[in-house]
């Protein structure tokens, strides 16, 4: 299985690679993420979102949220411009051909981070 899952992702990379289109629209998405910075930065600061000594509205299926909140707003902060950086990285890796596995990991790993 492990093998097969290999093979699945090295076909994928050398498709992108191989691509320009797909390397451009990989691009794109990876701007999207510059976008969501700028949303949570800009039109919903997490600061006025989050803030550290506000009373948390928690999900009915996790009650007890409030006891898990232990990042700062310089810690938030930090967060979301690591997020940045790796979506302005991805950008450039997918504009590259040579670094189209790079590129594909970034956005796979943008994706897994994307604030909800």
């Amino acid at each position: 299985m492990t093998a097969r899952l290999a093979g699945f992702l090295r076909r994928n990379v050398e498709e992108i690679r191989a691509d320009p289109v797909l390397r451009v629209y990989g691009a794109i998405l990876a701007f999207v993420h510059v976008l969501t910075f700028v949303f949570w930065r800009g039109d919903a600061p997490l600061q006025t979102v989050l803030p550290a000594q506000a009373t948390p509205i928690c999900w009915p299926f996790f009650e007890e949220c409030h006891r898990f909140r232990f990042l700062t707003p310089a810690g938030v902060d930090a967060i979301l411009w690591t997020y940045l950086a790796l979506a302005l990285a991805s950008m450039a890796l997918f504009l590259r051909r040579s670094t189209g596995g790079l590129a594909y990991v970034s956005l796979l790993t943008l994706e897994v981070l994307s604030p909800r």
